[in-house]
């Protein structure tokens, strides 16, 4: 992520409310499709298609040189599963896949959108049971969690899991930029810096959401480590540190 970037998805979501950034309608069921590499950068997938939250499909031309495409598949175009097992996993052991990867800075907080609606629905259908029932709040996180594979508390450690990450890459160039320049300001003008503030500041934003929310203090917190609290002020602290 360049600068200009950066700025850009800055402003749109300092700008935007939480619901203007909601998934658009694809106009007419259109789909941009992407052939040539060298006339295709980071920055304009960044802020042509992540920012607002658009699908594009790529052309073999353009992916022909990715890892994926190289070993992933045989000459044939049938999966090499003898790859896969050797680099991700042992055959002997039972295997779950849970593809969270398609969430991004740029639309986590539809995430976290979504989740609500869901829990909200869940209450909405066994309201009825809200009184005889002591533990009803948990069982709402269990039903949903039954349809959309998370809870709040699970939703709460994958924003964990992302901050830590994003810290690591923050604190790895600071780190490096000390050695080579004995400042950290020029740290945060690669691309990996940027991308991790960026990441940092939405998940600082849902993070800050989903602590405030009465659903979730309802939920025993204690078993978190650390307490959100902590860990806002652990993101907020690292994002302040890179941008001095």
């Amino acid at each position: 992520m360049d600068r200009a970037t950066f700025a850009c998805s800055t402003a749109f979501f300092h700008d935007s409310s939480p619901s203007s950034q909601a998934a658009p309608g694809l106009p007419g069921g259109h789909v941009d499709f992407i052939e040539r590499v060298d006339s295709f950068t980071y920055s304009d997938f960044f802020r042509d298609y992540l920012i607002p939250n658009q699908p594009c499909i790529f052309s073999a031309k353009f992916t022909e040189d990715w890892g994926s495409r190289r070993n992933w598949v045989t000459r044939d175009g049938k999966p090499n599963f003898e790859h896969l097992l050797q680099k991700f996993g042992d055959p002997q052991e039972d295997t779950i896949s849970i593809n969270h990867n398609w969430v991004n800075g740029c639309n986590v907080a539809i995430m976290w959108c979504f989740l609500q609606d869901e829990l909200a629905a869940v209450q909405r259908e066994i309201n009825q049971w809200k009184d005889p029932m002591d533990d009803w709040h948990l069982q709402c996180q269990l039903i949903m969690k039954s349809c959309t594979g998370i809870d709040y508390k699970e939703f709460y450690n994958f924003l964990k899991v992302i901050a830590e990450n994003r810290i690591s890459v923050l604190e790895k160039g600071l780190d490096d930029e000390a050695l080579a320049k004995n400042t950290s300001k020029a740290a945060i003008s690669t691309l990996g810096m940027l991308h991790a503030v960026f990441d940092l500041k939405r998940t600082v934003k849902v993070l800050t959401s989903l602590s405030a929310n009465e659903d979730f203090k309802k939920l025993d917190l204690t078993s978190l480590s650390p307490p959100p609290e902590a860990l806002l002020h652990h993101l907020k602290a690292a994002i302040d540190t890179a941008l001095l």
